[in-house]
């Protein structure tokens, strides 16, 4: 046998660290300490990282809610506008029915014949001074007689539903009717100066179908010489009442 043969072959086993002291004292790391430290360090560094990206979300957020305020008031505040112009367009646009000017009454008459036999009649005229044509437009007429005719003016309901178109500058007449039968006794003393009021009212919407409106045009006119009538004592007459029934508004909007 060769020594070679005879030498046995001995495997040197790696050396191992865990346990082992380092030659100053201090431990010696292992592979396991060395993870754990990378663990901490990393989530060391992502815990800052999360606290900013939460700041920047919070923010975000707050900045998004901001910009949606922002869009709502201002989208507010164009809707208004635009309704202010729109009810300026309407008031502008709007049509306004009146008494023609100069004489609009006619001469009172006696009604020999008709439904309205017996009563006292005044015709009458009036037009569309504004810009767009009245929509329905229905009238109440009345006349009351005497010197204390004022007293029994007042504003009477329209029952009717519908009524005339009326455009722009068109002249319409209608008659107004007394409540009451008259003889000729009473007829010959308006002739004379027996003074009447002519009183009621107009009413009409116009094209614009929303919000529906309904204006009135309220008329109160004494008997005047104009007519055929002698002059009456008009001051006494009134007492302010045409004053308080002759005028335009808005009757209801829907």
């Amino acid at each position: 046998m060769s020594r070679k043969q005879g030498r046995k072959h001995k495997h040197k086993k790696a050396p191992s660290i865990v346990g082992k002291a380092a030659t100053d004292g201090s431990p010696v790391r292992t592979d396991t300490d060395h993870c754990e430290e990378t663990e901490n360090k990393h989530i060391e560094e992502e815990e800052p990282n999360q606290l900013s990206r939460k700041w920047e979300w919070d923010l975000m957020t707050v900045l998004t809610a901001i910009l949606a305020a922002g869009t709502i008031f201002t989208f507010a505040v164009l809707w208004i506008q635009l309704q202010d112009a729109r009810g300026n367009f309407r008031s502008d646009q709007r049509p306004y029915i009146w008494f023609t000017s100069g004489t609009p009454l006619g001469q009172p008459q006696l009604l020999t014949s008709g439904t309205y036999a017996g009563y006292l009649g005044v015709a009458f005229t009036f037009t569309n001074y504004g810009k767009s044509p009245g929509i329905d437009v229905r009238t109440d007429s009345h006349i009351a007689i005497g010197p204390d005719a004022w007293q029994k003016v007042s504003l009477h309901e329209i029952t009717q539903e519908h009524g005339s178109l009326v455009p722009t500058g068109n002249t319409m007449a209608n008659f107004a009717y007394s409540d009451e039968m008259i003889g000729n006794e009473i007829f010959e003393q308006i002739k004379e100066g027996l003074p009447y009021i002519v009183f009621g009212h107009f009413e009409y919407t116009d094209m614009t179908q929303t919000p529906s409106v309904i204006y009135i045009s309220e008329f109160c006119q004494i008997g005047t010489k104009a007519t055929g009538i002698p002059s009456v004592d008009t001051a006494s007459l009134e007492h302010g009442i045409c004053i308080e029934h002759n005028g335009l508004r808005i009757k209801a909007q829907k």
